[in-house]
């Protein structure tokens, strides 16, 4: 369990671990290069690097919403933290398991 001694917390730190929205890879795929030319024709994309790393970038760029306050890291850099005190907000794959995995 993750106890705050602070009455005010500075920032929040938050590992998120993206999974696709599409189980058909192919569908998946075409639907992630859509958002890429969407960001070319912006401007957004400088790069192949850009390009390929632009869904997750995208993703994370969301979930921020331009808060100072809030850090969005990958899942892994907790994971190589190692033991840190961490609270789950929310778990995808207890949900899905839940629903029985097949609503997507």
């Amino acid at each position: 369990m993750l106890y705050v001694s602070k009455a005010r917390v500075s920032d929040v730190d938050v590992a998120v671990a993206l999974v696709p929205r599409e189980r058909d890879g192919s569908r998946q795929e075409q639907l992630e290069q859509e958002r890429v030319a969407d960001a070319e024709e912006g401007r957004l994309v400088r790069s192949d690097a850009d390009a390929f790393l632009w869904p997750r970038h995208e993703v994370r760029r969301f979930l921020k919403s331009r808060s100072r306050g809030l850090n969005v890291h990958d899942i892994s850099e907790l994971e190589r933290l190692g033991n840190v005190p961490t609270l789950t907000i929310f778990d995808a794959s207890a949900e899905r398991s839940a629903a029985g995995d097949d609503q997507r």
